[in-house]
C-alpha cells in the first residue's frame, strides 16, 4: 500500500507550523464506545466471534479513545486516530471516562517530534486496527513526554486484536482501513513535510 501513509498528515504540519512551539497545558484522555453499527458489522464479519470473544475477554464495551489537548494559550483541539491522524478543533464532546495529564513542560512540537524519533513514522501515523491504533498513538505521544504511568496505560489499552482470531478477517481490516486513509491522503491535499 502507499508509503506515503507512513507520513505525517498535512493537517499535522499545518497546525505544528501554527501552533507547534506552545507549550502543552493539559492533555484529556478520553474514551467513548465504538458505534453499535461498527460493532454490528464486525459482528457479522466474524460470524459472531466478535461477541464471543467481548464476553471471554470480559469486555463489556469496545472504545476508541482521543485526547483533547490544551495549548498554553487556552486553544483546545482534538486528537485522534481514525484511518489518519486527525488534528481538530475541539467540539465540546468528551468521551463517557476520562482522565487529566497536568504539570506537561513540553510543546507540541516536542511531543510529536520525540514521538516520531522514538517510534518512527509508520507507528505513529499507519493506522492498522490492530497493530497502531487509537491507543497506541496516545501510549506514543505520552510516552514522548514522559506522563505515561501504570494506571493510565491500563486505562488506554485493550487487546483489539484478541477480539478477531481470523488472520483473513484481520487481512480485509487492514486493507479496508488502508483504502480509507488512502483516501483521505488524495481528497486532503497529501502531505507538505518542512
Amino acid at each position: 500500500m502507499d508509503q506515503r501513509l507512513n507520513q505525517r498528515p498535512k493537517a499535522i504540519n499545518d497546525y505544528l507550523k501554527l501552533n507547534g512551539n506552545k507549550k502543552l497545558r493539559r492533555i484529556i484522555v478520553s474514551r467513548k464506545p465504538v458505534s453499535g453499527k461498527v460493532q454490528y458489522v464486525a459482528n457479522l464479519v466474524t460470524l459472531g466471534g466478535w461477541t464471543e470473544n467481548m464476553k471471554k475477554l470480559h469486555y463489556q464495551d469496545i472504545y476508541h479513545l482521543f485526547c483533547i489537548v490544551e495549548l498554553d494559550d487556552g486553544t483546545l483541539f482534538k486528537l485522534e486516530k481514525n484511518s489518519r491522524v486527525d488534528i481538530t478543533l475541539h467540539d465540546n464532546k468528551l468521551g463517557d471516562t476520562m482522565i487529566n495529564i497536568d504539570n506537561i513542560e513540553n510543546t507540541l512540537n516536542d511531543m510529536f517530534n520525540n514521538a516520531e524519533r522514538e517510534y518512527r513514522l509508520e507507528r505513529i501515523y499507519r493506522y492498522d486496527p490492530f497493530k497502531t491504533n487509537c491507543q497506541m498513538l496516545l501510549v506514543d505521544l505520552i510516552s514522548a513526554i514522559n506522563k505515561m504511568t501504570p494506571q493510565l496505560r491500563e486505562y488506554i489499552m485493550q487487546t483489539a486484536s484478541a477480539l478477531i482470531e481470523s488472520d483473513v478477517i484481520k487481512y480485509l481490516a487492514k486493507m479496508a482501513t488502508d483504502a480509507a486513509a488512502s483516501s483521505r491522503f488524495y481528497l486532503e491535499g497529501g502531505r507538505k513535510r518542512n
